[in-house]
């Protein structure tokens, strides 16, 4: 073998055995029992584990363990995947019950044990049952005064009490969220018979909206089309005679500009019961077309319909 090649032997081999003295040997942590056998539940308190790089953090990835574990007891242990034959209709209660469980408050949280090793904190932390059931059960129950209350008012017109039913919607959905965690949390709390109460109540605003009808004035089809679709994904019916009547008024101006076709069009739309006017919109509204003026109106129209749905069928019916 050459000089030269022995060098390079000489070379590769004290490489190697720096790369091979540089390596520190993996350290072999050894965590506690209670972090790697401790149960979520008990009767109670409930715990969880995690940990961080700060005690802060390890803290509330702990706190949100234990949402994720009353959210499976909120699936497992209740009917709310069986309230209805819609498949998507019943993931999107469930995942709105997990949204809710992940914004919990955890008050009464504490750490009771943690362990700071290689540079982490590892944490177990208690949340008292009864505590929490409380916190929850008093807000619940500040719902169910209020909703009460509105209910309790003199509403002597179907779409006065439609609009009452209306204003409580966001409320009752938060009570029957918060009966299903209640039931996660303490597990004798009689769940059904609230999402019974307040199930009734929005099936008593669907009864009302059947008895109205609705009649539609306008000059230019598309607007009218377009409001008449609206109105039926709401499930108001539009037909005569009618209870409640809508009037559209447009002013449409035309232009163009370079190779575009506008159009612009200010709708007004005046909704009225009788005598009585329920509420008022004006809508200022562009469409483009690069082929007519025709395709432009169909632009605005849609238009249209993007702005009803923005505001929404309560605040087109109620709001003036």
């Amino acid at each position: 073998m050459s000089l030269k090649n022995i060098f390079f032997v000489l070379f590769i081999l004290l490489s190697f055995s720096a790369c091979v003295s540089s390596t520190k040997p993996e350290k072999n942590i050894v965590l506690p029992s209670w972090y790697l056998n401790s149960s979520s539940v008990d009767a109670h308190n409930f715990y969880g584990t995690s940990s961080a790089y700060s005690l802060e953090v390890a803290k509330n990835q702990a706190l949100k363990n234990v949402s994720a574990y009353l959210s499976v007891e909120i699936s497992s242990k209740t009917d709310i995947t069986k309230t209805s034959s819609n498949n998507n209709y019943n993931k999107t209660v469930v995942q709105n019950i997990i949204s809710q469980t992940k914004k919990l408050q955890f008050n009464n949280a504490k750490i009771i044990k943690n362990v700071f090793l290689d540079n982490k904190y590892y944490v177990l932390v208690q949340v008292n049952r009864a505590k929490l059931f409380d916190e929850h059960y008093n807000r619940l129950e500040t719902l169910n005064n209020n909703i009460t209350s509105k209910l309790q008012e003199e509403n002597k017109s179907i779409l006065a009490k439609i609009k009452n039913i209306s204003s409580l919607e966001e409320q009752l959905e938060e009570a029957k969220d918060l009966a299903y965690i209640l039931y996660a949390i303490k597990n004798d709390f009689n769940y059904k018979k609230e999402i019974k109460k307040h199930n009734l109540i929005l099936n008593e605003k669907s009864t009302l909206i059947a008895k109205i009808n609705i009649s539609i004035h306008s000059k230019i089809k598309a607007y009218k089309n377009q409001l008449s679709s609206f109105f039926n994904k709401n499930d108001y019916k539009i037909s005569k005679p009618s209870n409640v009547q809508v009037d559209i008024t447009s002013l449409i101006n035309h232009s163009k500009y370079k190779a575009w076709f506008i159009s612009k069009a200010n709708i007004s739309l005046k909704i009225s019961s009788g005598d009585k006017i329920l509420s008022t919109h004006v809508f200022n509204l562009v469409g483009r077309s690069s082929s007519s003026f025709k395709n432009a109106d169909v632009s605005s129209s849609l238009a249209f319909k993007k702005a009803l749905m923005g505001l929404g069928i309560n605040k087109i019916l109620f709001t003036k």
